[in-house]
């Protein structure tokens, strides 16, 4: 049978603390240092204003007395005052409060303690890649398996921007979907106040390989290259085509053999 245990009026209260911690975690609540060195002082946890978790019976000269009132799985009592909560769950979810009991009662700690899962991964894909002869322009898709947001970029010679700003998604979980631009990468995260995933690739390694023409043809294209097209013509030459070499063999009355070399350039 649950002990009940009555409070006195608590006369001074602590500033509540937000806390967060990931499903499966343990989370350790202090309790401020409250003194549990003289006789008969008491000192309470409590869940939601209303369930007694722990009574901490205090002596001059040993240890506390721990009595734990209820939910006695979910608790264990360290460094003489703290409040473990063991493998939380979400409905651990919940405002946890350390009350001394002595000539003046106290709230000596409180915590707004919210239990929540970790963010799924998040992905990274390459919409769209356009070249012209000044700039390069790429679209990406940042996604989860319940959310997405796009962005473009457009680079020039020497550096990189993002057109539209950073883009941020927030899901009613208070999960943040984050795409945007870090030392010529563009990443893709995804967090929580317990968790985050991310995914990134390198704007130059994006454009690395793109089809220079209307081939399955793919050129190294790295980004002072994105210019090709203002080279047109010195470029197509060396880099855009790839010469294909066929022999024939032809024999003649003195059986000679000739080589024609056929360059194909189309």
């Amino acid at each position: 049978m649950q002990q009940c245990v009555s409070l006195p009026h608590v006369l001074r209260v602590s500033a509540l603390t937000p806390v967060f911690v990931q499903t499966g975690n343990d989370l350790l609540l202090d309790a401020n240092g409250a003194d549990c060195s003289e006789d008969g002082v008491l000192i309470f946890w409590r869940f939601n204003e209303k369930d007694n978790l722990v009574r901490l019976t205090c002596h001059k000269d040993r240890e506390p007395t721990v009595n734990k009132l209820k939910y006695p799985e979910r608790t264990e009592i360290t460094e003489k005052t703290s409040l473990k909560l063991k493998n939380c769950r979400e409905d651990f979810t919940g405002v946890y409060s350390a009350i001394r009991i002595s000539d003046e009662n106290e709230v000596v700690a409180k915590y707004n303690v919210t239990v929540k899962d970790p963010v799924s991964p998040a992905h990274l894909k390459v919409d769209s890649v356009f070249n012209s002869s000044d700039v390069c322009n790429l679209t990406v898709t940042c996604s989860t398996d319940h959310s997405s947001v796009s962005s473009s970029f457009t680079c020039g010679k020497e550096t990189c921007k993002q057109d539209n700003g950073q883009q941020t998604d927030t899901s009613q979980q208070g999960n943040v979907l984050h795409v945007y631009l870090s030392d010529e990468s563009v990443i893709c995260n995804h967090s929580n106040q317990v968790s985050w995933a991310n995914s990134t690739k390198r704007i130059e390694l994006i454009l690395e390989i793109i089809m220079c023409h209307n081939k399955s043809i793919f050129i190294p294209v790295y980004r002072d290259l994105c210019f090709c097209f203002f080279w047109k013509f010195f470029f197509k030459l060396i880099l855009c085509f790839i010469p294909k070499v066929q022999l024939f063999k032809r024999s003649n009355a003195n059986r000679k053999l000739h080589v024609w070399i056929i360059i194909s350039i189309s």
